[in-house]
């Protein structure tokens, strides 16, 4: 039981920095276009980003990762000059 607590609470966790994540990103217009560029849609993309690495340790240098990181960590940047 303990252990199925603390997997929801992570799951929420992760949920909850997703949709801030995809909050940050939507709200300006090139970075929705970006985000359709590297392939995603923003009305259908949940703010996931994939880990750097998969389960089995192999490194994740998908373009579509590297393009996902380079739009949210912009639009981190911009809310925090703001």
């Amino acid at each position: 039981m303990l252990a199925d607590r603390k997997l929801s609470a992570v799951t929420a966790e992760a949920r909850r920095v997703a949709q801030e994540r995809r909050e940050r990103v939507v709200q300006h217009d090139d970075l929705r276009k970006a985000l359709k560029d590297a392939g995603f849609r923003h009305d259908c993309w949940n703010g996931y980003v994939p880990p750097r690495h998969d389960a089995y340790g192999r490194s994740n240098d998908a373009q579509q990762r590297v393009d996902l990181i380079d739009i949210c960590a912009e639009a981190l940047r911009r809310e925090q000059a703001a």
